[in-house]
């Protein structure tokens, strides 16, 4: 059964402003959900990205040791098992404290902002979102 958050983003069509923006580098995407992690991966090699996916933090802080510097930009849902986002976001900056997160949550804006530390500056998506929420949010991450 596919996730209100994949349904949203496969009917966007991505006309919006900005479809022509483009990137390029690895992108490191961790959602325990299958189906939202291969939706966003495909979407954000559509904007010129390679992309790497975990289903955990574990997972995830196993690749970014790996290469530390070979990574771009990290997408990372919020509320996962094994390791939680913010502790995964925390683990990456500790390995390369200037690294981009861009983290998304079904919790609202205001509900993650109280986790998220103020001083570490963050992209934040609220789940569902569209290829063109998605292409916003990652281009501001990046400061492109």
């Amino acid at each position: 059964m596919m996730s209100r958050e994949v349904r949203m983003m496969e009917r966007d069509t991505g006309s919006a402003g900005g479809a022509a923006w483009k990137d390029t580098g690895l992108v490191l995407i961790v959602d325990d959900l299958e189906g939202v992690r291969m939706v966003v991966a495909r979407s954000v090699e559509r904007f010129g990205f390679d992309t790497c996916e975990a289903s955990n933090g574990a997972e995830a802080i196993a690749l970014f040791e790996s290469n530390p510097a070979g990574f771009r930009v990290a997408i990372i849902d919020l509320k996962m098992p094994v390791m939680d986002g913010m502790e995964l976001a925390r683990r990456l900056r500790s390995l390369r404290p200037d690294f981009p997160i861009l983290l998304m949550s079904g919790f609202n804006h205001n509900q993650a902002l109280v986790e998220i530390n103020p001083a570490v500056p963050m992209g934040f998506l609220h789940k569902p979102f569209t290829l063109s929420d998605l292409r916003r949010e990652l281009r501001s991450t990046l400061g492109a």
